[in-house]
């Protein structure tokens, strides 16, 4: 959460939280919030710990948007996940 607040700003978690709390999950929310898909944001988050290969520098929400496959937090094909509940309710 830290990160998601350093990187787009103070309000991002808020929103989330908000949007989330009274809904089922669906993960579009965060790339209406960020910008970004899920699978996109996890491999930003690894590049910033080091993981990801990358300088921790990677895109913004203000990039174009790539063309990567919509996975879930699970790592899952969307459809195939089920039953997840939004975090920090």
């Amino acid at each position: 959460m830290q990160w998601l607040t350093e990187r787009y700003g103070e309000g991002t978690v808020p929103e989330l939280n908000e949007l989330l709390k009274d809904a089922p999950y669906d993960e579009h929310i965060f790339k209406t919030v960020t910008g970004r898909k899920v699978a996109k944001l996890w491999k930003l988050y690894k590049e910033h710990l080091g993981g990801g290969g990358g300088d921790g520098d990677g895109p913004t929400k203000d990039d174009p948007p790539t063309s990567e496959p919509e996975v879930t937090l699970q790592g899952l094909p969307m459809g195939e996940a089920q039953g997840i509940e939004a975090v920090n309710r």
